[in-house]
């Protein structure tokens, strides 16, 4: 029993680990949420907030969740956590009182819903007057591109390609990449040589 708890625990830590090097060497867009499962549009969810210090249980499964698909947990307090990976484009206000009713009755301190789209009026009403915090596509994809600048720094810096000074994680501000991160050189503007993240 004890050499298969072990075994268990040894390939979920290898599964992680593996899910989150994937995740780095994706370009974080809406195409990108739209080609995700509801299983990993869950999952990306928990790996964003494991790296924020949260503890992350994973409650979503293929049959009914009761309104919760995570739980968070970090200095004493408990998140409850709904996840919607729609083809809709919009989320309205059931899903998110049935999400109220999941609070109350874990007796949570707090509630987040997460979806791949955007909220009715309704919803993002419903939402502010019973403190629950809504996270749109927009905010999602902001949410794992900093998970992305978070573990990227742990990567050793390249040198320059063209002076072979040593680079910086830089975040693109303008352009198509916009959002997304690239080594630049420590000495720009007197040299403007760049890496892609992967390179």
């Amino acid at each position: 029993m004890f050499t298969t708890l072990c075994t268990t625990a040894g390939l979920k830590a290898f599964q992680l680990k593996l899910n989150q090097e994937r995740l780095l060497k994706e370009e974080i867009n809406l195409s990108w949420v739209q080609k995700l499962s509801w299983r990993d549009f869950e999952k990306q969810t928990a790996l964003a907030y494991r790296r924020q210090g949260y503890e992350v249980k994973e409650t979503g499964s293929d049959g009914p969740d009761g309104g919760i698909d995570l739980v968070l947990k970090k200095n004493g307090k408990i998140t409850v956590v709904q996840c919607k990976h729609w083809k809709s484009w919009h989320v309205g206000v059931s899903p998110v009182r049935e999400l109220l009713g999941a609070k109350t009755a874990e007796k949570a301190d707090a509630a987040i819903f997460i979806a791949s789209g955007d909220y009715t009026e309704p919803a993002q009403r419903f939402a502010k007057q019973n403190d629950i915090t809504l996270i749109s596509h927009t905010e999602f994809i902001e949410l794992i591109r900093q998970f992305q600048r978070d573990q990227l720094p742990q990567v050793s810096a390249p040198s320059c390609p063209l002076c072979q000074s040593p680079m910086l994680l830089k975040t693109a501000k303008k352009g198509a990449s916009a959002g997304n991160n690239f080594w630049g050189c420590s000495t720009w503007p007197n040299c403007k040589g760049s890496r892609t993240v992967s390179a």
